[in-house]
């Protein structure tokens, strides 16, 4: 590390720069002409626990290759990339491992896609997910990711029957994960298209599924997810104890916006049974969480809810 701050000054590359990740190519380029590297590393880990997304740009003297890789722990992320790092540095791995690693590395389309969903151009995302599914139906992260934009876009037709179409693969592949994601993502469909019964069934066997796999973080959406749908019935009992349960998965998870996020939803329904004291009560623990943890974009949408007359 003392190096790499060495280099980063010799390239006049200041420290709130790399905090507020504003280094420009120029700069990197900077970089090969201070020191003697062939090979510049550029990382971003993204997401939250159990839907890790790292994109990684590899800097070489006159080309750049771009990716993403998607895991559900940090330590099998971190393995992964390491590798693939190797694979850089030209290092022999198995032939298990590398042909894996090279599927993931020149799939630069994925790495473009995860951009366009931050920036939101959700219409972009789901162009370039299309090509990807239609050259390998059974990547399944592409396809639960084609989904999501299919949903984004409220192209509803299509939702269904790609999501039958991926099972078939998913159940081949017996990947459980990827079941409980695309049985979520029925379940959100037909919630979002007003048929609560069939969102119900499907989100239940959602929840089963995590179970099973200790899936917390899908847990967590999933009690979310049926909290909602006791709201809809106007069952403000069992949807307060629902989403209490989905906070105590986002607890196992230590993850503070899960965690706020519950509290604000909790406010939203004392809000919605006239009750201002448990309102103010909640909002302030989810404002108190975003504020400790510098959540800066949630604690500004929760002051602000705090703001909103009770009768809003």
């Amino acid at each position: 590390s003392d190096y790499v701050l060495e280099v980063l000054n010799r390239a006049q590359i200041g420290q709130s720069q790399i905090k507020t990740e504003q280094i420009k190519s120029k700069q990197i380029q900077q970089l090969f002409v201070v020191s003697g590297a062939e090979l510049v590393v550029e990382s971003k880990l993204l997401g939250e626990p159990y839907d890790y997304q790292l994109r990684y740009v590899f800097h070489y003297r006159n080309y750049l290759k771009q990716g993403v890789l998607f895991g559900k722990d940090l330590q099998s992320l971190t393995d992964k990339y390491s590798e693939l790092v190797s694979v850089q540095l030209g290092q022999k791995l198995s032939n298990t491992g590398s042909s894996r690693l090279e599927s993931d590395f020149n799939n630069v389309l994925l790495g473009k896609v995860v951009e366009s969903n931050l920036d939101r151009n959700y219409k972009l995302a789901a162009s370039l997910l299309e090509s990807i599914v239609i050259d390998e139906p059974e990547n399944l992260t592409a396809q639960r990711l084609y989904i999501d934009s299919l949903l984004r876009e409220k192209r509803y037709d299509e939702v269904i029957k790609q999501i039958d179409g991926v099972l078939v693969i998913a159940e081949e592949q017996k990947d459980k994960d990827e079941i409980t994601r695309l049985f979520y993502a029925k379940a959100l469909h037909y919630y979002v298209t007003y048929n609560d019964s069939e969102s119900s069934i499907f989100a239940q066997a959602a929840l089963d599924n995590a179970k099973e796999n200790n899936d917390w973080l899908f847990m967590a959406y999933l009690k979310n997810l049926q909290a909602n749908l006791a709201i809809n019935k106007q069952d403000y009992e069992l949807a307060e104890s629902l989403l209490y349960q989905g906070m105590q998965y986002q607890k196992v998870l230590r993850c503070p916006v899960g965690e706020s996020n519950s509290w604000a939803s909790l406010a939203r329904l004392a809000k919605m049974r006239n009750q201002p004291k448990t309102f103010h009560k909640m909002i302030d623990q989810a404002i108190n969480i975003a504020g400790k943890r510098a959540l800066n974009n949630q604690l500004s949408y929760f002051e602000k809810l705090k703001l909103m007359s009770f009768n809003q």
